[in-house]
């Protein structure tokens, strides 16, 4: 009898062996080099690879091929798409032994397997820090605990600040860390001084979110937790795989030897750098700045009109304009993306004529932006703003705030009221009403950086209006001699007035409030009037309203 079975039998493997034909003719690529798996966690891995040895231009993507390796699982690979090198596979099992390898795809086919990697998925009970991180990052690289250290977050608060955070411990300390101030910080570690948003771009993140993937909490905690807390388990992955993969920002920016036309700047890498064989490189961006202007651009608006790529930490700008200011910064990159802005340099080029300037000018942090009003009175102004997005990330902000009137500025009087805060909030009190105020805010950090003043708002305190109060309303009615009666009335206008009602010329009740209330237990006959009266500072004479009543007999 024929056997069928052993015609089959290959069909499985038809496709590798197309691809090794293809190969062989020149086709498709080789397969992909050196893959290994890192960062191991109880439900993703980090998996990373070198790109085939030949035909590399031609590669349009990866495909990361990876399987459980249990009895009771089915020997199919789940396959995920991958642009480059690393890839996070998550919603993996806990304890679990799992088989990945990758291929390479281009328009003519899909190469041969790597090489497999066996791994094996933690224990959620267990600590992944001391059993799973590879020994390397644990020594090398970027430490987000220290950052926190660093930046003063207390150590109750500590086991919050890392990338293998249990949920217990967020679970146990979440509320009493919530502080804004230590939350930022804590944000701000995590983040690394790295430029996560390409991640959170690909893992389908809103963008209004954008900010939060790169430290920064730009709205209220409210804000924060309607808008963006269905992401925060992709925005945490997206920052444990930067620390992995992305180069710190650069430090120490400096600018000398300035002329009329160039200027010369240098850095020194991210002291947190990987422990790894990328190359560096770095992307210099700067723009100059109309002469009404003091603040730097935001990194992110695009507003640089200048970039250029370079290699060393050292490099003069040329064909600059003379007598001019120039916002200058650097970022560093590397196959896998870009860190976050270095602080930012505002630097002037000399007049014509004038020699060589050799001093030193450090870069700093930049302003606070995003001031805005959120609340107002006749006596009171709320402002909250932003924190600057040029700065390390393992500091902490004060902040100084400057305010005056403006017709006081206008006249000639320059000097400012200063207020300070800890917090990116501030509620100014005791103001003129109906008046015109300024408000600028500079930034404060913890080792002793004050960053330009923020740009400069205008605000009006409320005017105050005209006291006006209704008729005394009495309820029941008609009024019933031995009932109990409510007396109600209202007024309008600013400030809240001190409101006393009357009850046959006489004063019964006073109290501070728009609405006041006085009840009577038992109507008397001789009930006969009643009357209501509002003062406030504002109002020169009383205001006041009257009605007359009449008592009805119980028979």
């Amino acid at each position: 009898m024929y056997d069928f079975q052993s015609q089959f039998q290959c069909l499985p493997y038809m496709s590798s062996l197309i691809s090794c034909v293809l190969e062989r003719k020149g086709f498709v690529t080789t397969e992909p080099q050196t893959v290994s798996v890192s960062s191991v966690h109880n439900d993703w891995a980090l998996v990373r690879w070198q790109p085939p040895k030949k035909r590399v231009e031609t590669i349009t993507k990866y495909q990361v091929h990876y399987r459980e390796l249990s009895e009771d699982a089915d020997d199919f690979y789940f396959v995920e798409t991958a642009d480059k090198s690393p890839f996070l596979i998550d919603k993996l099992r806990p304890s679990t032994r799992y088989e990945v390898f990758v291929t390479a795809v281009n328009k003519h086919g899909v190469s041969r397997g790597s090489s497999r990697v066996l791994f094996n998925t933690t224990s959620s009970e267990i600590d992944p820090i001391a059993s799973q991180l590879d020994q390397a990052d644990s020594i090398l690289g970027y430490n987000e605990t220290l950052c926190c250290e660093k930046a003063a977050v207390q150590n109750t608060c500590l086991p919050l600040c890392n990338y293998h955070l249990k949920m217990r411990d967020l679970f146990k300390l979440s509320l009493f860390c919530a502080e804004p101030k230590t939350a930022r910080t804590i944000l701000r570690c995590l983040a690394g001084g790295r430029d996560h948003r390409p991640c959170c771009e690909r893992r389908g993140i809103d963008s209004d979110c954008f900010d939060l993937c790169n430290g920064m909490i730009t709205f209220t905690s409210r804000d924060v937790a309607a808008k963006c807390s269905k992401y925060d388990g992709k925005i945490f992955q997206c920052m444990a795989e930067g620390a992995n993969t992305l180069p710190g920002l650069p430090e120490e920016l400096h600018a000398s030897n300035i002329t009329s036309t160039s200027i010369s700047i240098a850095w020194n890498k991210s002291s947190d750098e990987l422990p790894t064989n990328d190359p560096i490189t770095y992307q210099i961006r700067y723009s100059p700045l109309s002469s009404n202007q003091t603040i730097p651009p935001h990194p992110f608006d695009d507003k640089y009109s200048t970039k250029l790529n370079v290699t060393n930490t050292r490099f003069t700008l040329t064909n600059l304009k003379p007598n001019t200011t120039y916002s200058i910064y650097v970022v560093s990159a590397n196959q896998y993306g870009q860190s976050a802005p270095s602080q930012v340099l505002v630097v002037r080029t000399n007049p014509v004529n004038v020699t060589i300037n050799t001093n030193v000018t450090h870069a700093t942090i930049g302003p606070p932006h995003g001031l805005e009003l959120i609340r107002k009175s006749i006596t009171a102004l709320v402002f909250r703003w932003s924190e600057p997005h040029y700065s390390s990330p393992d500091v902490t902000y004060s902040y100084d705030i400057f305010f005056q009137k403006v017709k006081n500025l206008n006249a000639g009087n320059l000097t400012w009221i200063v207020l300070h805060s800890n917090t990116n909030i501030i509620v100014i009190q005791n103001l003129t009403r109906n008046t015109q105020y300024a408000i600028s805010v500079r930034a404060r950090t913890s080792n002793g950086q004050v960053s330009p003043l923020s740009e400069t708002l205008l605000a009006w305190t409320d005017p105050s209006l005209p006291l006006e109060i209704s008729q005394p309303f009495v309820h029941p009615f008609p009024i019933i001699e031995g009932s109990m009666v409510t007396i109600r009335c209202e007024s309008i206008g600013y400030p809240i007035p001190n409101m006393t009602v009357f009850i046959n010329g006489l004063k019964v009740k006073t109290e501070q409030t728009r609405i006041i209330h006085h009840s009577i237990d038992y109507v008397e006959r001789n009930l006969s009037a009643i009357a209501c009266q509002a003062v406030n500072e504002e109002s020169r004479h009383p205001v006041q309203s009257f009605r007359e009543i009449n008592v009805h007999c119980k028979c």
